[in-house]
């Protein structure tokens, strides 16, 4: 069985804002704003590629050329969040939809896994030779996005997506283009910041679900990469890819599947 991976809708969003980004470089003019999100969008692939997962919600085609001798296929790129589709075409390259009925998605496990259901077999029917199965899934940490109030360090959420009760102290949360690190998330509609965001009615705000050390491998490697922009520099001892962020990426690699 052999699989090849298509990236059908890329994610609409970043793990690191641009605000942050420019924070963390100590860059506080525009100039540079457009290098800056493309190192960003780099960042993010290097990093996805490394832990062979999906950061941001983002949709995949999974196509294989046969069904698996087992009952599952395992689906890569986790975190899986659903199964769309599970698509198979025959040899005179009809095209088929296998019922959702027919077998578990397994959202837990990581990679995430399609399981036939009880008493179910895969189809039958003599298949195309090649891409002969399509399965599309959606996968990647959440984000939020919506509108607050700001006093001091309290937030209320006035529109939009509800705050993540599960997140934990220091998350980070961008509201107006200013990065805050979260002391306590009250409800779905308040949360608490540990430094002060002024008076603000009606900003906007954004946040992730994506791990706070891949977050910061990805600002490490913009870093890295605003600063030396040349394949080598004379009197610099050179390195692909910085020690840290990899050894930050390594606690949460998947192999691949």
């Amino acid at each position: 069985m052999f699989g090849g991976l298509v990236l059908a809708v890329p994610p609409m969003a970043e793990p690191v804002s641009l605000a942050e980004a420019k924070a963390y470089l100590r860059v506080d003019t525009a100039d540079d704003d457009g290098l800056i999100a493309t190192l960003i969008i780099a960042a993010r692939e290097y990093c996805e590629g490394f832990q062979n997962r999906a950061y941001i919600t983002q949709t995949w085609q999974l196509w294989l050329d046969s069904w698996p001798e087992g009952s599952e296929i395992r689906i890569p790129r986790p975190p899986l969040q659903a199964v769309n589709s599970v698509k198979y075409y025959g040899a005179d390259n009809t095209e088929y939809v296998l019922s959702p009925a027919d077998y578990i998605v397994d959202n837990k496990s990581e990679p995430g896994r399609i399981v036939l259901a009880y008493g179910k077999s895969w189809p039958g029917i003599t298949l195309r030779p090649a891409n002969a199965i399509c399965v599309e899934f959606v996968a990647g940490y959440k984000s939020y996005q919506g509108t607050v109030n700001t006093e001091g360090t309290s937030v209320i959420r006035v529109s939009g997506d509800e705050f993540n009760t599960k997140w934990a102290k220091q998350k980070t949360i961008v509201i107006n283009g200013v990065a805050y690190r979260i002391s306590s998330v009250t409800s779905g509609d308040s949360l608490t910041l540990v430094e002060a965001a002024g008076n603000q009615s009606g900003v906007s705000y954004e946040a992730n679900d994506v791990p706070e050390r891949v977050r910061q491998a990805i600002l490490l490697l913009v870093g890295h990469w605003y600063e030396t922009r040349e394949i080598a520099v004379v009197g610099h001892v050179t390195a692909e890819v910085p020690f840290t962020v990899n050894a930050l990426l390594w606690q949460e690699r998947v192999v691949p599947v």
